[in-house]
């Protein structure tokens, strides 16, 4: 189910990149994209490091 999804995502994706070199706006949505994965790995390593730093804290 995941790797389909994942599949899926990355055809849409290569579609409109396709689609945007037609109207020249291809690097614009594809930095967008990365900036969305990078941005949701680092606010989940942010918040794992908040949670341990918390449980420490509420143990001592």
């Amino acid at each position: 189910m995941l790797i389909n999804s994942l599949t899926d995502e990355y055809i849409s994706v290569s579609d409109a990149e396709k689609f945007g070199e037609k109207n020249g706006s291809t690097p614009r949505e594809t930095n967008t994209i990365r900036i969305k994965i990078v941005a949701g790995i680092f606010q989940s390593i942010i918040y794992f490091v908040f949670l341990l730093i918390y449980g420490d804290n509420q143990k001592s």
